[in-house]
């Protein structure tokens, strides 16, 4: 497409700026407004470390939403309007010498409840596999792809792509030789076997074992829950002293104590069935199981080996450690079923693009609500009630962690296809409102993965469904990536609404992405033009893995989108 000229420019636009945030959290199953508190304290903490720092206020926002699909519905969005005593100068370049921020409105677009209950974990395990699958199939496209942005080193883009291929696949045949071994091992087999078929004091064993780890879980996040409090009753030295001991007697205390509190009971019980005949017999046979239990979870003090002490401890039943493979098992099957479905689960329903896929409505609706949502801040006015009132902000930033990155992308990609129609409808998005969507924030994005895993391949011959597909979710993406050539072209568009939205989301709207080593989820974006090296930053995360969500709290994040955008 030919350059395209600026629009006219607009007269008297006021130097103190109103900016709106549209704050998008990631897979990790956020909570209603936890983001947002997030986003809103690291800015916050960011402007009051400044050295001429102001004084911040916080003022609570409350609005009627309804739905894109369901105007019937509608419900009540809280948000945040911070602002300082004094107008605060800008520190991007982004803006002129002079111009302020005279508030700053943070609004979180929360999608999590819509991927819910959408996909089991049998799915999501599937789902892995087939985007595993994905880089063997299509090895020669993406080599493509890397190579155009990667250039002059073609033969060192093939040896990562095999070197990724090889990571990708040892995993699998560890973990398959793993399963086999366990499976084909004496011990957990037997363990199988007698837990089919328990006896009564196994069976009481492992309700003991459970009720104690119930209870230490509950003093435990008690005590957690006390010392990061603030203020109040938790904070209280008593408080924090009885569940920190309550936390030590339910982890240590119970394999001491338990073996003499079942032999008292079992003692009690059998005095009440001598003095009192007409007490169920059945009494008798529970006295003889404690008894059993008592004399199986008695701590072995004397014992010098030190396995089966910690079996004991951790099991109160020395015995009970031929269970501690299946234990184990069950343990790591758990934890794989809860990534699966709550953090691989909204990606399988979101990133599939497929409009033949069962999820496609759920993901759906999770870009047309973030598009209206975005849509409604760029259009809402000072005066709601004056035709005539300015809009309610000048400048528009988006902000999206993990795959709530990829849900920002999509929905500015949305937002500039529905510009570029010019609809009549003056509540639909007009190319001039893009003026005011200045820039995106994206961090621990998943964007490159995505584009590298799960773009849709197309056959060449198709080359008008090729460039249709480009014209419709290619915002940003490098030019002629991978799609062939072909004498089959799009001609320039020359409509002037067409073109002006082009313009402001091209000239006036910039992109910055953060990313980490540590987090394996983000990573550098090689498939999308943002104009600028400097729009890129990397940092240090710790600990790793976890540290996908350590940008919410690093200060060196905040100071890089004021930075850049701010």
């Amino acid at each position: 497409m030919p350059e395209i000229s600026p629009p006219p420019p607009t007269d008297n636009k006021p130097t103190s700026k109103r900016i709106a945030f549209l704050v998008i959290h990631g897979i990790v199953q956020q909570r209603p407004y936890e983001a947002l508190d997030q986003f809103a304290r690291g800015l916050l903490e960011s402007f009051a470390s400044d050295k001429n720092a102001h004084t911040w206020k916080i003022y609570p926002q409350l609005e009627i939403c309804k739905g894109p699909n369901h105007a019937q519905q509608s419900w009540v969005r809280a948000s945040y309007r911070i602002a300082p005593d004094a107008p605060v100068v800008f520190q991007s370049d982004l803006h002129p010498l002079g111009e302020t921020i005279e508030d700053i409105s943070l609004i979180e677009y929360y999608w999590a409840p819509i991927t819910q209950d959408k996909i089991t974990y049998t799915g999501s395990l599937l789902f892995l596999i087939r985007a595993g699958l994905q880089p063997f199939l299509y090895m020669g496209a993406n080599i493509n792809a890397i190579g155009k942005t990667d250039r002059g080193r073609l033969w060192k883009v093939i040896g990562k792509e095999f070197i990724r291929q090889a990571c990708l696949f040892l995993p699998l045949i560890l973990f398959l030789a793993a399963t086999l071994a366990w499976l084909y091992a004496a011990k957990p087999l037997t363990a199988i076997k007698d837990f089919r078929n328990p006896s009564p004091p196994v069976i009481l064993t492992a309700v003991l074992i459970f009720i104690r780890y119930l209870y230490t879980y509950t003093t435990g996040k008690a005590l957690f829950q006390s010392l990061v409090a603030n203020s109040g009753w938790q904070t209280k030295r008593p408080w924090r002293s009885l569940t920190f001991f309550a936390f030590l007697a339910n982890l240590f205390l119970w394999p001491f104590l338990i073996s003499p509190v079942l032999r008292f009971i079992a003692s009690f019980g059998s005095h009440l069935t001598r003095s009192m005949p007409w007490i169920p017999l059945h009494l008798g046979h529970w006295s003889t199981l404690l008894r059993t239990v008592a004399a199986n979870t008695a701590f072995p003090a004397n014992n010098p080996n030190w396995m089966t002490r910690l079996y004991a401890l951790l099991f109160l039943d020395p015995g009970f450690s031929a269970y501690l493979p299946l234990i184990l098992w069950l343990i790591l099957a758990a934890f794989v079923r809860f990534i699966l479905i709550n953090y691989v689960g909204d990606v399988a329903v979101y990133v599939n693009a497929s409009e033949l896929t069962k999820n496609f409505v759920a993901r759906s609706e999770i870009l047309d609500a973030c598009t209206a949502t975005l849509t409604g801040i760029l259009k809402e006015k000072l005066r709601p009630a004056d035709p005539l009132s300015p809009p309610a902000f000048d400048q528009v930033y988006v902000a999206g962690h993990s795959l709530g990155s990829v849900i920002a992308y999509d929905s500015i990609n949305n937002l500039l296809d529905r510009a570029r129609t010019a609809s009549p409808d003056p509540a639909q998005i007009q190319a001039a409102d893009l003026e005011r969507l200045r820039g995106m924030v994206t961090f621990g994005s998943p964007l490159n993965k995505i584009f590298y895993f799960f773009r849709e391949q197309i056959d060449p011959r198709q080359m008008l469904r090729s460039q249709t597909l480009d014209l419709l979710h290619s915002f940003r993406v490098l030019t002629n990536l991978e799609r062939p050539g072909s004498s089959w072209q799009f001609q320039p568009v020359t409509d002037d609404n067409w073109r002006e939205a082009d313009y402001y989301l091209d000239h006036n709207f910039r992109w910055i992405n953060a990313f980490s080593i540590e987090d394996p989820v983000s990573g550098r974006l090689i498939f999308y033009d943002l104009q600028d090296e400097l729009n890129q930053e990397q940092y240090n995360l710790y600990p790793p893995v976890i540290a996908h969500l350590s940008y919410w709290k690093d200060p060196d994040f905040y100071t890089f989108v004021r930075k850049r955008l701010l």
